[in-house]
């Protein structure tokens, strides 16, 4: 679909985020009785929605994935062509029953169409779809796929942004057995009766510098010729055979290109993009020496349906059904209006920031996003100049010292966050990490999940072991896995989407599905925070 095709165009939704961008967000959770939704009926339409959205992205996953691992061996290949969120939203869009199909307007939608059209019958009859007609209808669905599609396209490229550098030097140590041999080394040393400074500086000098030289030198822009001169290792072959090994993965570059910097470890991340395929034929090189590789495409694996997003579009054509014009003004406050009740507390206003006509859903929490709020009728244009020099409070400063202090950590960002202990000098430094293990003992990760697993029938344990292989790179071996899934992704779905006290039978064999399995989950993974009265 164009751009020009998106109601309310693709600034629909990049005017949302060019209003934020800049500004201080809050985002505020609770549970779904918090926004008192008033009407019955649409709490109904929102868990239909948010079920519907949740299989239709499962599907889009995985039919990306079954695209590019038909296309990645094309000499050509772009990743860029397939990790762009228009074509994305192409594959989401696919995966549902429109009403009508407006014919495209540019021939890059329609090249993207094409490609989808070439694959899409084959994995709707892997997954037991045998009729199109049989895929879920969703009218006025533009604004939902393109908030999932950038979603996708950036698990992707984050993917490879932050895994690439870290599994090339992964591969790098498989390749020239460099644990096995400091270990060989370390042991026929102690035998000499060496002590183990001495031991230390000989596994450095004979392995691991050698090593590290190795890996600078293949992150600048090289050929295989000038790896093997640099690199002759004589009788014992280490270099030889893993710059023979890592040929496939050189190969990846055209030869005219040229990393940032000079350095692929920056370049990963300044154009993940451009490394997609590196990063694949690495994974490749890993499964091939019989050593556990490691996720090249994020799929939804988890059953249980995700947050996702309503603004005042979404609110208007799937909670109220009711269509919007290309061009036709929103009213905000009063959509809203309707929906929700504005005095409860969760919506009160923070700091000078209010409700921002968004929320995130998955049926049973909700996370309200607050911005501040500006009328662009009055505002004042920016004016450009130096960027002025903002000044923060130190640690040592009277204010930040005055009681009660707090600490506030962020679970999402545990791996940046380091704490100093109060009796910590710089003679003897004591670091606090808010460490994994800490938090699911906050969360009670542990309790949480025996309850989960005993309030699990077997049949949908068994289930579950059907789909162990999601992560394989063999086309062969995923087409097995489509045909696993699409046998039991259904009574998955209804399983893990129970969000309210009735339980459900299962017509196949009678048994009772446990009830409310969202209500445990939110109970493990969520808290309520509200603002103060």
């Amino acid at each position: 679909m164009d751009d020009a095709d998106f109601p309310g165009g693709n600034g629909d939704q990049q005017g949302a985020i060019d209003a934020m961008r800049g500004e201080r967000i809050t985002v505020v959770k609770g549970s779904i009785a918090s926004i008192n939704i008033r009407r019955p009926v649409y709490r109904d339409r929102l868990e239909h929605y948010v079920n519907l959205h949740h299989k239709t992205t499962m599907h889009t996953y995985r039919l990306l994935k079954y695209i590019i691992l038909h296309r990645i061996n094309n000499h050509h290949f772009d990743a860029m062509n397939y990790l762009n969120h228009r074509f994305i939203h192409e594959v989401y869009m696919k995966l549902i029953t429109k009403a009508r199909e407006r014919a495209p307007r540019t021939q890059d939608t329609i090249e993207r169409r094409a490609i989808i059209d070439q694959y899409l019958p084959a994995y709707l009859r892997l997954v037991g779809i045998n009729d199109p007609r049989e895929l879920p209808l969703m009218v006025n669905s533009q604004q939902s796929a393109m908030y999932e599609a950038v979603k996708i396209s950036t698990a992707y490229l984050n993917n490879v942004r932050n895994n690439f550098g870290k599994r090339l030097r992964q591969v790098i140590n498989v390749l020239l057995n460099v644990k096995a041999r400091q270990r060989a080394l370390r042991q026929l040393l102690r035998g000499q009766a060496m002590d183990q400074r001495a031991i230390n500086q000989a596994i450095r000098r004979q392995i691991t510098n050698p090593a590290r030289r190795f890996k600078i030198a293949l992150s600048n822009r090289t050929t295989i010729e000038a790896l093997h001169a640099r690199f002759d290792d004589g009788p014992e072959g280490f270099y030889t055979t893993a710059i023979d090994q890592l040929a496939p993965f050189l190969e990846t570059y055209p030869n005219n290109m040229q990393f940032a910097q000079d350095n692929i470890y920056y370049d990963c991340k300044a154009n993940p993009h451009l490394h997609f395929k590196a990063f694949f034929r690495l994974a490749e090189l890993l499964h091939q020496r019989q050593v556990r590789s490691f996720c090249v495409f994020p799929l939804r694996q988890s059953f249980i349906p995700g947050y996702v997003i309503v603004d005042t579009k979404i609110l208007m054509t799937q909670i109220f059904q009711r269509s919007v014009r290309p061009g036709e003004p929103l009213r905000h406050r009063h959509e809203w209006g309707q929906f929700i009740d504005f005095r409860m507390p969760i919506f009160r206003a923070q700091a000078g920031r209010e409700f921002g006509n968004m929320i995130e859903t998955d049926g049973v929490g909700v996370s309200v996003l607050k911005r501040e709020q500006h009328d662009l009728q009055f505002q004042q244009p920016r004016q450009q100049g130096a960027p002025q020099q903002q000044e923060f409070p130190y640690i040592t400063d009277p204010e930040v010292q005055i009681p009660p202090n707090c600490v506030v950590i962020d679970p999402g960002r545990r791996d940046m966050l380091y704490c100093m202990e109060e009796n910590s000098t710089p003679q003897a430094p004591r670091m606090f990490r808010f460490t994994k293990p800490m938090q699911d003992k906050i969360r009670k990760n542990k309790r949480y999940r025996r309850i989960l697993q005993q309030m699990k029938p077997r049949r949908i344990a068994d289930m579950e072991r059907e789909l162990t292989n999601s992560n394989t790179l063999n086309l062969q071996v995923y087409q097995q896995y489509l045909q696993n899934f699409g046998r039991v992704y259904e009574a998955l779905l209804l399983y893990y989407s129970i969000t309210r006290g009735a339980s459900q039978t299962d017509a196949q064999t009678g048994t009772t599905l446990h009830m409310g399995f969202l209500n445990v989950f939110l109970s493990a993974t969520s808290t309520e925070t509200l603002p103060p009265a």
